[in-house]
């Protein structure tokens, strides 16, 4: 039941973030909300919550608006070091792009590189 739920809320996520409503997503904490997602293993929708939560975090970190701001979220660098050791390629791919994304930014390059 735990883990239908975070399926649903990844997708939900991955759904605002392409539409009108991504700046209310990110100003609501959904960086911080793919953390949670990410936190545990969910069984059988564990592989469904990592899709839904890299399309999140590819679509966020692409956006010309949202990007710089969603590259620069505390909990960014955890979300995607734990995506990017989970061994599903369509997690594995939208994981670098995100990557590539934040290192475009300016502003987020040296906390990255502090961070770890």
């Amino acid at each position: 039941e735990e883990a239908q739920l975070k399926h649903d809320v990844a997708t939900c996520l991955a759904n605002l973030t392409a539409c009108k409503y991504a700046s209310a997503v990110v100003e609501e904490g959904a960086i911080e909300a793919c953390f949670w997602l990410t936190l545990q293993d969910c069984l059988g929708l564990t592989t469904a919550i990592f899709r839904e939560t890299s399309i999140v975090i590819r679509q966020l970190t692409q956006h010309n608006v949202l990007g710089p701001q969603a590259a620069v979220e505390d909990k960014i660098l955890a979300v995607l070091i734990k995506m990017a050791n989970y061994e599903d390629r369509d997690v594995m791919m939208n994981t670098a792009v995100s990557f590539y994304n934040v290192f475009g930014y300016e502003k987020a390059r040296r906390p990255m590189v502090r961070k770890g």
